[in-house]
């Protein structure tokens, strides 16, 4: 009776050893193959100033921390709006960064507060805030500042 047992309870165990060497190669392989979400979809029309602009939102925390890093640039009228709940000093860095940006800070009316034309992936991991409260900050192609005239008081509109 005893053996019948042990023979069981070995069974029972050998199952569940390789249930889990199953279930976790499965996930790691999973976690390792990339997504179509990967890449950024920019869908939503805006305007900012007086210049047309498709932007995504990152309205997470894991959008935010991640931002447009590891992406191989941006087209030229995109941009990844960040979406916070409260106004404050909100920095942002160039972790993973493949192209300069150009970066603004908007307050909660959605009005240009700060501009940083043309952050440098080479600049990480220092970090750049807006001197004001803001509630968004934009992310833009490099060069879209200067070449579309936007200036602190533009308003971003949808």
């Amino acid at each position: 009776m005893t053996s019948k047992i042990t023979v069981a309870i070995a069974l029972l165990f050998l199952t569940f050893c390789i249930w889990y060497a199953l279930t976790h190669t499965y996930r790691m392989r999973s976690d390792a193959m990339p997504t179509s979400t990967t890449e950024i979809r920019y869908t939503e029309p805006a305007t900012i100033g007086s210049t047309p602009l498709v932007i995504s939102r990152a309205v997470n925390k894991e959008e935010q921390v991640k931002g447009l890093s590891g992406q191989n640039s941006i087209g030229e009228n995109q941009g990844l709006l960040f979406v916070f709940d409260t106004e404050g000093n909100k920095g942002i860095w160039m972790k993973d960064m493949l192209f300069p940006i150009d970066v603004l800070w908007l307050d909660s009316k959605m009005k240009v507060v700060h501009i940083k034309e043309n952050f440098l992936p080479e600049s990480y991991p220092a970090s750049e805030s807006s001197p004001v409260l803001a509630r968004y900050v934009l992310e833009l192609r490099s060069g879209f500042v200067a070449k579309n005239g936007i200036k602190i008081g533009d308003t971003l509109s949808f």
